[in-house]
């Protein structure tokens, strides 16, 4: 997870902590986020760039996650109102098999492990979910597997949002993330990105950045950030960018 950057980075996370399908994830529009961020709506997906409902009835569901995964969204949605939750440069939804080819595929060569797909993602949830003894029932109404005849506790797992967001913060994630986040689409003319940071005697500074591509720079940027504390440093200007 920590080999990623940019959307691709939150999406692993969201597939690997919400265990929600590809298409799921890449349908997600901001409106399917709850204002704390705490659970997603699934109501839609993607499949061939082109948006449809769930196939089945259990698929439409809502998905609580944990405090820190809902953080990270909030960081990588920052002032978005509108739109899909993740894009392309063009504003379309991405495509699976490009996430792929250009992704996730390579960075597994990286660490030197063998070829896997999305699916991979919810299988780890639902392995994680199972060994922190979260009730099955929740478990098949977060992955999107009811029975074909919904029982009345199905039902009330569904009602019971405060009892779902508490079991969600016990079991976490699994995993652990380490690196903040930045939201940047390549190709986007007269991006403007804002960086709040809270870093000792820079509390509260604002960074501004305009251009087409700030991906690799920014990531690395951000990442280095938690490294520096001496109040001689002198943090490069982005305003010239």
């Amino acid at each position: 997870m920590k080999n990623s950057v940019g959307q691709e980075r939150v999406l692993y996370a969201l597939l690997a902590g919400a265990g929600l399908r590809a298409g799921e994830a890449l349908g997600l529009e901001l409106q399917h986020i709850s204002e704390d961020f705490r659970t997603i709506f699934v109501r839609q997906s993607v499949w061939d760039g082109m948006k449809q409902d769930p196939k089945t009835r259990s698929a439409v569901r809502d998905v609580d996650l944990c405090s820190t995964l809902a953080e990270m969204l909030r960081q990588f949605v920052g002032e978005r109102r509108t739109g899909l939750l993740f894009a392309n440069g063009k504003g379309r939804p991405l495509a699976q098999s490009n996430v792929l080819r250009r992704s996730l595929h390579p960075l597994l060569k990286e660490l030197e492990t063998g070829k896997a797909g999305f699916h991979s993602f919810r299988r780890f949830r639902t392995t994680h979910l199972r060994k922190n003894r979260v009730p099955e029932d929740l478990l098949r109404f977060w992955i999107g597997h009811a029975d074909r005849t919904i029982t009345d506790t199905y039902r009330k797992v569904q009602e019971d949002i405060a009892f779902r967001q508490e079991v969600a913060e016990k079991a976490g994630l699994g995993f652990v993330l380490e690196n903040p986040i930045v939201r940047v689409r390549k190709k986007e003319p007269l991006l403007k990105l804002r960086l709040l940071l809270n870093l000792n005697k820079w509390e509260g500074l604002k960074w501004c950045a305009q251009g087409d591509d700030f991906r690799t720079f920014l990531a690395d940027f951000v990442a280095a950030l938690p490294q520096i504390d001496s109040p001689g440093v002198n943090l490069p200007s982005l305003h010239h960018l």
